[in-house]
């Protein structure tokens, strides 16, 4: 595949095997979700104009490599159900994205800064992982997030007043981890949860709902101790 001119392969729920072969340098979508593929990612996944990776539903293995974080125009990153492990590569400058799915995996350690940069996330799905750490107050500032799914990690701490300046947010799934501590009265300001219809214009990658395996508005949050 690295030596094609094709910009485009969808090639989802197929029962296609083996590795993931290089991909092309001028590849922009790429779709190979809910086949039977193995084995690592290829050295050279992020490549420069690549907008949409969807790789969800297989059993890749290893660790992402950093080289996703040379795709800066990168919108959609998709590689939930599969069997990841070792900590989110410490990417930077990656304000394109808006979908980041990463859920039922084995990624660890904590919060990677790099989220932080993200400003136009809309949402954010790292449940069923063994990820850990305090929640940043950061969080706070992705002002665009409208989904949060962190269930079923270690993440410890409060659930920061500042969460609540996130206007658009309609779901918030925290069950399963080790939070602690009292529940704001700030999360009344939280309004978009009380909306019925979810904002699906803002919403094109249609298969969030079902990534994330839950939808409608709520709010999920457990504490501990």
């Amino acid at each position: 595949m690295e030596d094609m001119s094709m910009t485009q392969f969808f090639l989802d729920s197929n029962r296609l095997t083996g590795p993931i072969p290089s991909l092309p340098r001028n590849i922009i979508y790429l779709d190979i979700s809910m086949n039977s593929l193995s084995g690592p990612f290829p050295s050279n996944l992020g490549a420069p104009g690549l907008e949409t990776l969807l790789m969800f539903s297989n059993g890749i293995v290893g660790h992402l490599p950093k080289s996703i974080c040379h795709s800066q125009k990168l919108i959609v990153l998709d590689s939930a159900n599969n069997l990841l492990v070792g900590e989110l590569p410490p990417c930077s400058r990656m304000e394109s994205l808006r979908y980041l799915l990463l859920s039922n995996n084995s990624f660890c350690g904590p919060f990677q800064p790099f989220i932080q940069s993200c400003k136009n996330l809309g949402l954010l799905d790292l449940a069923w992982n063994n990820l850990s750490g305090i929640l940043p107050t950061w969080i706070g500032n992705l002002v665009q997030l409208q989904f949060i799914r962190l269930s079923y990690n270690m993440f410890s701490g409060k659930i920061s007043v500042i969460i609540t300046k996130l206007k658009f947010l309609h779901h918030l799934n925290l069950v399963g981890n080790n939070i602690s501590g009292s529940i704001s009265l700030g999360m009344s300001d939280l309004t978009a949860m009380t909306q019925m219809e979810v904002r699906i214009g803002s919403f094109p990658y249609q298969a969030y709902a079902n990534a994330a395996g839950e939808g409608g508005n709520s709010l999920s949050a457990v504490t501990k101790g």
